[in-house]
């Protein structure tokens, strides 16, 4: 693990990979959102239903759909903070934002784990950083 990320992301590490999963048994990169989100940051996340994680398709379709309703594109991200991917040109893939250039994210067949955001395999792919609307708000407001 990167020396910078947070300790409590250690918590997190090597979880098992389960498609649709949203337990500390196994977690679908989304999953690992609703997780970290919950017992680090005590925030519920909406959940989200598509056949499998695997079906680009209706992953993307999900996400295109509910994304711009539940979470509001945030410039300068936050721990917690979901970070977006594309993968084949369409949103596909998520992580949690731990810390600047990092994120925890879990991918089918590994265990969750910290990435840096600015390799080759993720820089051209992050779309952007999302904050759950319920926490965006709270924070206007104060």
């Amino acid at each position: 693990m990167s020396a910078i990320a947070p300790d409590w992301c250690r918590r997190f590490l090597k979880i098992p990979y389960l498609d649709r999963g949203r337990t500390r048994d196994g977690v679908d990169c989304y999953g690992l959102v609703m997780l970290v989100n919950r017992e680090q940051f005590g925030r519920l996340v909406p959940d989200y239903v598509y056949a499998s994680s695997m079906d680009q398709g209706a992953v993307s379709q999900t996400i295109e759909e509910f994304l711009p309703c539940d979470w509001r594109k945030v410039d300068v991200p936050e721990p917690g903070d979901l970070v977006m991917l594309k993968i084949l040109g369409r949103p596909w893939h998520c992580g949690v934002f731990v810390a600047p250039g990092l994120m925890l994210h879990s991918i089918g067949d590994a265990v969750s784990g910290i990435e840096r955001l600015d390799t080759v395999r993720c820089q051209r792919r992050v779309i952007g950083f999302y904050r759950p609307f319920a926490v965006a708000q709270s924070r206007e407001a104060a």
